[in-house]
């Protein structure tokens, strides 16, 4: 297992290629895991301690590349790149957090922040909608869950958000990201490097 930490606003360096991070919810002890669901990507149990994470290898880590955007970052899995996109089935849509296995615009990331503890991920991607018309949705990464009511709890995932608005500061769900240490060893991590 690794610890990894909190990336806020005023963090230093910025997140940057070649860093490895997770995402997690802000507000509930799950990160985004390698399960892949039909149209949304699981999330896993962590233990959060203060401004750190402790994961295992059920956590997708993803690296940091550049994206096909200017100013984006690709979020590469291993086998392709975290992707945020929709499908069609009949008449409906449906919202997509997957992994591609190139990069696109639908995999080209802007990461930054709403407020110091308050991330955002999203893209922005050019669709067609009816005949010759184009609309420019972004898709955001978000935190999810539905309540079961024949088990009584809880099921919790990530998504793609869909917002049509173009509103820059929309923040749909709830996530943080979690950034692992340059210079990792067995002890004390402490805000992203070792104490020796």
């Amino acid at each position: 297992t690794y610890t990894w930490d909190l990336v806020q606003q005023s963090t230093t360096p910025k997140l940057a290629v070649g860093d490895e991070i997770v995402i997690a919810a802000k507000d509930y002890d799950y990160a985004l895991s390698t399960t892949q669901n039909t149209d949304t990507r699981g999330a896993v149990a962590v233990t959060k301690n203060n401004n750190s994470i402790t994961i295992d290898n059920k956590v997708q880590i993803f690296t940091i590349e550049n994206g096909n955007e200017e100013g984006t970052f690709a979020l590469a899995t291993g086998n392709g790149y975290l992707s945020g996109t929709r499908r069609k089935a009949g008449r409906n849509y449906y919202n997509q957090l997957i992994t591609a296995t190139s990069k696109s615009a639908n995999t080209s990331w802007y990461i930054g922040f709403t407020d110091e503890t308050t991330p955002y991920i999203y893209n922005e991607v050019s669709e067609k909608k009816n005949g010759n018309n184009y609309e420019y949705p972004n898709y955001y990464v978000g935190f999810g869950d539905d309540y079961d009511w024949w088990t009584g709890t809880y099921n919790y995932y990530f998504e793609a958000v869909r917002d049509a608005s173009n509103r820059y500061d929309y923040n749909p769900e709830n996530i943080s990201i979690y950034r692992r240490a340059k210079h990792e060893n067995t002890t004390t991590v402490n805000s992203g490097y070792t104490t020796d």
